[in-house]
Order: C-alpha cells, then structure tokens, then sequence
C-alpha cells in the first residue's frame, strides 16, 4: 500500500464511527481551548481545519471511553446515575491517574462550594420568613389571641 493511499484513508475512531455531531463537543469550543493552549509567543501560528476535528473525535473518544467504565461501576453497584466518583474512579482504573487526582481535588472544593451556597441560600430564605412574618399584622395579632 503506497504511502498516498494511507494519507486518502479518513481518520476513524470510535467516536467518529459511533458518534453522532450531537454527541461530540462543538468545534467551536475544541478550537477556542486549543487556541488557548498555544504559546503566547507565537500569535502567528493558526490550526488547521483538520487538526481541530481530530482532536474533536479524540476528545469525544475519551469521553465515551471514561464514561463507559464509569457506567460499569454503577450498575456493578446497581445505580443507574453516574456521579463524580464514579468518573473518578473510571480515571484511575483506565490509568489517568494524574487527571483522577487533580479530579478529586476539584470535586472536593466543588461539593464544599455547593454545600455552602446551599447553606447561604437556605440561610437568606430562612431571614426572608422571619422578616416577613415580622411585617404580618395578622400574625402578630394571632400570636397575641394565642397568649390570652
């Protein structure tokens, strides 16, 4: 096979083959991040159109293939909802282990910030009630029948 025939052969992946443009991430973002990650000092370099898609199949490759080993997981443990640890989880078995730890780290501080905003949350609509009831003449008036 001559080495013209290889470079005519589409590039084909499992997400490119199974994947749907619904189910892969908007070229668009890929681009933009990947524009993100070049070198300040070189504000001349551009990527080319088939660059951007390849790396648009890889990633959306990588998402069917962690989220894959992270569904085993939950039906293993018969849930049918994926969850953080279980991405986790997925990451560390399949050999990402840098990403699994640096994902625990942001997990950690994701459900510490979640907790607290629903904490301030329930604390504001805790002092709406009782400003309210404050300004309610009928509840005070109620309140003071109940006394005598």
């Amino acid at each position: 096979m001559s080495t013209s025939a290889l470079e005519e052969k589409p590039f084909v992946t499992m997400a490119s083959s199974t994947s749907t443009p619904s189910t892969q991430l908007p070229l668009s973002n890929i681009s933009r991040l990947m524009k993100a990650s070049l070198p300040a000092s070189s504000p001349s370099l551009k990527l080319s159109s088939p660059t951007k898609t390849m790396m648009q199949d890889i990633v959306s490759e990588f998402i069917l293939f962690v989220t894959a080993e992270a569904q085993e997981r939950a039906e293993a443990q018969r849930r049918s909802t994926l969850n953080g640890d279980d991405v986790l989880y997925a990451l560390e078995v399949l050999g990402f282990r840098d990403y699994e730890r640096v994902g625990k780290v942001w997990l950690s501080r994701y459900r510490i910030a979640t907790q607290q905003n629903d904490h301030a949350a329930s604390s504001r609509a805790s002092g709406k009630r009782s400003r309210s009831d404050e300004g309610d003449d009928t509840s005070k008036t109620s309140k003071a029948s109940r006394k005598s």
